[in-house]
């Protein structure tokens, strides 16, 4: 080999060896957190068999492509360790979910996403209808204290000939 050839590898070596030794190590850090084991391979495995079963046979509430589209991009995710279950994100969906209401009716949000109330309907029937009664009662009013020293208020009376009066004045009904 020439100088000049040596020179130039020796400098274009010492460039990319250290791009060279970063993205291996990247790759062998990343490689453990999104690889996964046997049983959670076979798993994701057997799911997706599962769900395409459920797709071929028609029980979906998908079209049928549309539902084989969604059960590989599922089995993809839990290939690579980033499909989750569902279970872990459910009290946050559920405090995001009655976020936007205020007071009591976030409250009573709250209690209805927890499994308090009557559930009906369903996804295939265009959505799940949730209901928690609640009952409050008015509070009690009472009527103002007779003062000893206060004669009690009487109501108005109007005089007989006025009253009369009155009466005559109004047309018949029709």
């Amino acid at each position: 080999m020439t100088t000049s050839l040596k020179r130039h590898l020796q400098r274009r070596t010492s460039v990319l060896a250290p791009l060279m030794v970063s993205a291996l190590a990247a790759l062998l850090l990343s490689a453990p957190a999104q690889a996964l084991d046997k049983t959670e391979s076979r798993q994701a495995e057997q799911r997706f068999q599962d769900e395409r079963a459920v797709c071929n046979s028609g029980r979906s509430n998908q079209d049928r492509s549309t539902c084989l589209y969604e059960a590989q991009s599922a089995y993809a995710e839990a290939r690579k360790g980033l499909l989750g279950d569902g279970e872990a994100a459910a009290p946050a969906n559920l405090n995001q979910r009655c976020q936007a209401l205020a007071g009591d009716e976030r409250q009573d949000c709250m209690a209805r996403m927890s499994g308090r109330g009557t559930t009906s309907g369903s996804v295939e029937a265009g959505g799940i209808y949730r209901e928690l009664k609640t009952y409050s009662t008015a509070p009690a009013v009472t009527a103002p204290a007779v003062s000893p020293t206060m004669p009690p208020v009487m109501p108005a009376v109007m005089p007989p000939a006025a009253a009369a009066s009155s009466v005559a004045a109004d047309p018949a009904p029709k």
